[in-house]
Order: C-alpha cells, then sequence, then structure tokens
C-alpha cells in the first residue's frame, strides 16, 4: 500500500469519527505541536531575544560611563586646563617667569619682584612611563612680590594661576602695605614641573 493510500485512509477514518471526538483530536495536535515549538524553535528565540537584550544593556552602560568620563574631562578641562608635558628645566623656568612678570606688567604692579629658586628633583617614580628613563622630574619656584590694588591683585593671582607654565600657586600672603591706603602687599610662590636630565643633576653635583 503506497503513503498516500494510507493518507487516504487516515483522513477517511478520521472523518468517520463524531465531531467532538475530531476537535478533541484536533486540540491534542495543537497542544503537541505547541509544546514542540516551545521546547525548540521558540525557546531558541527567547534565547537570542535574552542574549539581545543583555547586549544592549552592557552597550547602554558603556555609553552612559563614556559620557560620564566625558563630563568629567570636560570639567577637568574647564578648572585645570589642557594637560601638557612639562617643559626642559630652562625653558620651563624661563616660561615661569614671563607668564609671571607678563601680568605684573599687565596690571602695572608696584614694586614687582621675582626670584627663582634652585630647582628641587621631584621622587625618581614621578612621571614614570611618561619621561625617558635618563631624563628626572623636577620643580622649579619662584618667589613673587608685589603691590597693587585689590581688584588688581585678584586678577594677576587668576592670570598666574589660569597660565600653562605655572603648575601651582603653593604660598598666598596677602596684607596691608602700612600706611598705603590704596594697595595691599602681595607675597607669594609660585612653581612649575619640568623635565631635567639626569646627567645634567650629575654634573651640577660634580
Amino acid at each position: 500500500m503506497s503513503e498516500s493510500s494510507q493518507v487516504n485512509q487516515l483522513i477517511q477514518r478520521f472523518q468517520a469519527l463524531p465531531r467532538a471526538f475530531q476537535w478533541g483530536l484536533v486540540a491534542v495536535g495543537a497542544v503537541l505541536v505547541f509544546l514542540v515549538a516551545d521546547s525548540t524553535t521558540w525557546a531558541l528565540a527567547r534565547h537570542w531575544t535574552d542574549e539581545a537584550d543583555q547586549m544592549e544593556s552592557a552597550v547602554e552602560e558603556i555609553r552612559q560611563k563614556e559620557r560620564q568620563i566625558d563630563a568629567a574631562l570636560r570639567t577637568a578641562v574647564i578648572a585645570h586646563g589642557p594637560v601638557r608635558m612639562p617643559l626642559p628645566e630652562p625653558e620651563g623656568a624661563a616660561a615661569m617667569a614671563k607668564a609671571v612678570n607678563e601680568a605684573l606688567t599687565r596690571y602695572k604692579a608696584i614694586e614687582a619682584k621675582y626670584d627663582s629658586r634652585a630647582t628641587t628633583t621631584l621622587p625618581a617614580d614621578a612621571l614614570r612611563g611618561v619621561i625617558a628613563p635618563n631624563q628626572q622630574a623636577a620643580r622649579v619656584v619662584g618667589d613673587v612680590s608685589f603691590k597693587a590694588k585689590p581688584a588688581d591683585v585678584a586678577a594677576i593671582i587668576a592670570e598666574i594661576e589660569s597660565s600653562p607654565d605655572v603648575d601651582a600657586i603653593s604660598r598666598l600672603t596677602i596684607e596691608k602695605s602700612g600706611k598705603d591706603m590704596v594697595n595691599v602687599r602681595v607675597t607669594m610662590t609660585v612653581e612649575s614641573w619640568v623635565i631635567r636630565s639626569r646627567d645634567a643633576r650629575r654634573r651640577g653635583r660634580a
């Protein structure tokens, strides 16, 4: 007997069954199809959906962190200015002195004076991995004193502090200038990081 004959016989037997029994068999078949699909195709689809949701969550988390980092970088740049590698020792010391003297001159500071100190070598691990092995991070320091009007003092300090050639104002004192009712006396210490050669350091000790 051929397969088509067998199929026809099954159809005829099904049609000969009572209507209620036919619907019962259809319902059972539908349930079986549902269970098979739920355990195979639909389960795989749910797995893919879960993985897609996890990937989407991971991407959104990365984007959120990037937005936070970008905001932090923008805040740091606004507050401290762009990051710049320290200059070689002679250029760094000269640049800091120039930045300070230009601010003093611009606001017509009185009795202005700038004295540089000897360069101080920083610990050996400072800027490790950034500078060359034969280089050492160091700090140049300058002492500043002048007299000016309070408004000009604020402008001078702001300009010096925002200069890329000055890394820090480590000490600042503002006092009344004797009987002068217009100006105040200011003393401050400014610092800048520089790069010095280890060979130059050894020659300085010789």
